[in-house]
């Protein structure tokens, strides 16, 4: 940021982890990259969705996510 810009505080979710994830189907879900994506206020994605998120994003809070995404994995 430039000299007199105000900082912003935003909130962003992750939508997918380098860590390793059990699930009951899936011995282990593993992606490359932990991409984040910035939220509005009203909890709407402020940046676009590339690539697949992780299935775990479907929760009622993020539901508007999961449905703009390509592929839920």
């Amino acid at each position: 940021m430039g000299h007199g810009q105000e900082k912003e505080r935003v909130k962003m979710v992750i939508v997918r982890t380098k860590k390793e994830t059990r699930r009951a189907d899936v011995p282990t879900s593993v992606f490359p990259i932990m991409p984040v994506l910035l939220l509005t206020p009203k909890q709407s994605p402020r940046t676009r969705i590339f690539g697949p998120i992780a299935r775990e994003i479907k929760m009622p809070v993020f539901n508007k996510i999961a449905s703009l995404a390509k592929e839920v994995y």
